[in-house]
């Protein structure tokens, strides 16, 4: 129905103009960037891999390795008394045996704080 409505207004704006105007099939995806809103993106907001969930920002291998983050990080709290979510990923990303993905999501959350999880 969108659709249908857009190709419409479209051909009459173009008429007005004496152009002629040959109605073509539209690929047009709503989403909320028509309500102001941001479109998501498809893509790993850390490595720019394709996304196969709607849900969420990050590939399989980064989302397994934010959660680990997660489930690590009061842990670590406790251990260290009270370490800061920024500490903690300095000192995560400086160990040997902390694996690529873990160090790659560090580093991402390090440069954007905003999206350290709650």
């Amino acid at each position: 129905m969108f659709e249908r409505r857009l190709v419409v207004r479209l051909g009459y704006a173009w008429q007005r103009r004496g152009v002629p105007f040959i109605p073509m099939r539209l690929k047009v995806r709503r989403t909320g960037a028509l309500l102001g809103e941001v479109a998501k993106s498809e893509k790993c907001i850390v490595c720019g891999a394709p996304i196969e969930s709607e849900t969420d920002d990050y590939c399989n291998q980064h989302l397994a390795a934010l959660q680990k983050l997660r489930e690590a990080f009061p842990e670590w709290s406790r251990a260290y008394e009270g370490i800061r979510p920024k500490e903690f990923l300095s000192q995560l990303s400086k160990l040997t045996e902390t694996g690529d993905r873990i160090k790659e999501v560090a580093a991402f959350l390090s440069t954007n704080p905003d999206r350290w999880p709650d």
